[in-house]
């Protein structure tokens, strides 16, 4: 009971009487103003001095909290629904960068595609030059230069004693089908004639197929005299595959006593050019002396 009336005197008084010396109000409703910080324990620990109203008022803001907050969320969640909307391409701004792509690329890859074959018809005329060179070099320390060579009359006995040994991991073609040809393959000079073919396996000409897939045709060819002797070599760069052409896939090289080089390389080079032209001799000598580069005036197209 005591306790009770306390707690009404706390609620109705705004100070407490000490005599005739007045006391600095200690604590008041939480409607009228600030708790002295030195009775705040008194509040937390009797909740019940905080009016009905005051806490309705404490629900009512937590719920406006919540319906503002569910309410800045649904905005965002819209903000960002448009924004994926505004970052999608319309079907006809798709087609339109399609087409514009297409005619770049229709403008561009022509010359992709030919400074790609270029690039690598100049790559395998480089290794294969490095590998003939070498393997001849090699055959001079048992064999002598070449023309001290004994030719014998078949090219198959020739390219098997002189060459074939000095090659790593080469093989000899008996047949046109070893080396992947039809019997009746095809060549073409640079103009397109038709050329022998080069699959004839006889006295004149015979293939070596090389580690790497490039094909070599040892032929024999003798000059005026002894000393004068040379061999003519034919390189086919991408074995069976077409086109089979001189000057594109096909070229044509010489061993001559000090190194293996491109057929017909005393020509000036105007005659050079009309040669590769036409029957497709001293296309490798225009590449050879370009920094193994194919001209601008090559006379090929790639």
């Amino acid at each position: 009971m005591q306790a009770s009336l306390h707690l009404e005197m706390l609620r109705s008084w705004d100070f407490l009487d000490h005599g005739d010396e007045r006391i600095t109000p200690i604590l008041r409703h939480p409607e009228q103003g600030p708790v002295n910080s030195s009775l705040r324990d008194i509040t937390l620990c009797h909740p019940e001095l905080v009016s009905e109203s005051s806490h309705r008022k404490t629900l009512g803001s937590t719920q406006k909290e919540k319906v503002v907050t569910s309410s800045m969320s649904q905005m965002l969640n819209q903000v960002q629904h448009d924004k994926k909307k505004k970052a999608a391409f319309t079907l006809a701004e798709v087609l339109i960068t399609l087409g514009i792509i297409g005619v770049v690329a229709a403008m561009t890859l022509p010359t992709v595609i030919s400074n790609y074959k270029k690039s690598e018809v100049t790559n395998k005329l480089k290794v294969v030059y490095s590998l003939l060179n070498q393997a001849y070099k090699l055959s001079t320390i048992d064999n002598g230069y070449i023309s001290e060579w004994q030719i014998p009359s078949s090219a198959k006995e020739y390219t098997e004693k002189y060459w074939l040994p000095y090659f790593s991991g080469a093989t000899i073609c008996l047949t046109p089908a070893e080396c992947g040809y039809k019997s009746n393959t095809p060549f073409y000079q640079a103009d397109g004639t038709p050329h022998s073919t080069l699959i004839d396996n006889d006295s004149y000409r015979f293939p070596l197929k090389l580690k790497n897939g490039i094909y070599v045709f040892f032929s024999i060819a003798k000059g005026a005299g002894p000393n004068n002797r040379s061999s003519l070599i034919i390189v086919d760069i991408n074995g069976s595959n077409l086109p089979n052409k001189f000057g594109y896939d096909v070229f044509k090289l010489i061993v001559t006593d000090n190194v293996v080089s491109g057929a017909y390389s005393d020509y000036d080079v105007t005659t050079q050019k009309e040669q590769c032209a036409s029957i497709g001799s001293n296309c490798f000598n225009l590449i050879h002396n370009n920094n193994w580069e194919i001209p601008k005036d090559y006379p090929i197209k790639f």
